[in-house]
């Protein structure tokens, strides 16, 4: 059987010149069939947060994206593992 591994991610970023903040949550989850091949099924929840007065210039209350991600094959080149035989 193949490994599976899954795992979560979290960021939070200050915007630079302008108020406010943007944060993200991804889980995903990693099937292996081989050492050289990875598929990769991802859910991500972005938004970004605005002070209250940048809000109503800009017409809405910052930005909710949702992000669904399938990557069907990353094939992986170079040094592999040792091996015990």
């Amino acid at each position: 059987m193949a490994p599976v591994g899954d795992g979560a991610r979290y960021d939070w970023t200050q915007y630079p010149r302008n108020p406010g903040h943007q944060w993200a949550v991804e889980l995903y989850l990693t099937f292996l069939p081989s050492e050289f091949l990875r598929f990769r099924l991802a859910y991500k929840h972005h938004r970004a947060v605005e002070p209250r007065g940048l809000r109503s210039q800009r017409g809405g209350s910052g930005r909710i994206m949702d992000e669904r991600t399938f990557q069907r094959a990353t094939f992986i080149l170079g040094v592999t593992r040792a091996h015990s035989f």
